[in-house]
């Protein structure tokens, strides 16, 4: 079982009485995931999804490399260490070869930390770096010594509802989910979306019950949407849920 399929296992049987996730354990012909047993004789369909930032997947594993430890290297000019927050489309190639020569340069001009693009005005070579796609640095005191750390920033905006409503309804309308609970006896089904922390914007408005302003909105084969997302305290989960026409419900925190 995959962890987010454990995940909203665990939080739909928290917050629905009298309910089990019984796994579907053959799933040859793309059969959906659970299958939600009440005892009052419900039998419905459940499929877990991830909403998920494909750009920032991709960009970390890039940086991180087959020793993951290409996220970091020290410097050969410089005397401090610094973390570099970038964009997931940063050139990291340029990164690893031009950003010890830039940041020495910008010591150089007595700037200790900066962000983009509003600092470019500061130094041609900060806007160097935000070409680059650095969106942000700052001096830092590792335990390696003078050290460049690299980690790749998910988004930039507004945390709100919204943005829970946005990466919900990309996976409401993805054909493989649809396909899943349509064809599932006992629909239309439930949906579960686990929001991955990649999807900042998202998991934050989550976790803050940042409530969007409009009705949850879902086609006929989803009953119900579920939205879960790992908390900040260690060990718990956030849900919302959301039914079509209705206003979404936040269902609080579980421990997991």
């Amino acid at each position: 079982m995959r962890d987010t399929e454990k995940l909203a296992k665990t939080v739909l049987e928290a917050h629905l009485d009298g309910v089990r996730l019984m796994p579907v354990t053959n799933q040859d012909r793309g059969e959906e995931d659970f299958r939600l047993i009440g005892l009052d004789g419900r039998d419905v369909p459940v499929e877990v999804t991830e909403a998920i930032n494909p750009d920032f997947a991709a960009a970390s594993s890039v940086l991180a490399g087959r020793s993951g430890r290409k996220s970091h290297f020290p410097r050969q000019r410089g005397t401090q260490g610094w973390l570099l927050m970038v964009s997931p489309q940063a050139s990291f190639k340029e990164l690893r070869t031009s950003a010890d020569d830039l940041l020495h340069a910008v010591e150089q001009e007595g700037v200790a930390n900066f962000r983009l693009p509003g600092d470019g005005d500061r130094s041609r070579h900060v806007a160097e770096l935000g070409r680059i796609g650095v969106r942000s640095g700052a001096v830092h005191l590792w335990r390696s010594g003078a050290t460049i750390r690299v980690c790749v920033t998910s988004a930039i905006g507004i945390v709100s509802g919204d943005a829970v409503v946005t990466a919900v309804m990309a996976e409401v309308r993805k054909p493989d989910n649809l396909r899943k609970l349509s064809s599932a006896n006992g629909g239309p089904g439930i949906l579960a979306v686990v929001v991955s922390e990649n999807m900042h914007l998202a998991w934050s408005a989550l976790n803050d019950d940042e409530m969007p302003s409009t009705p949850c909105d879902l086609p006929a084969q989803i009953a119900e949407v579920w939205v879960i997302a790992v908390g900040r305290a260690p060990k718990t989960a956030v849900a919302w849920r959301g039914r079509s026409a209705n206003r979404w419900q936040s269902v609080g925190s579980v421990a997991c």
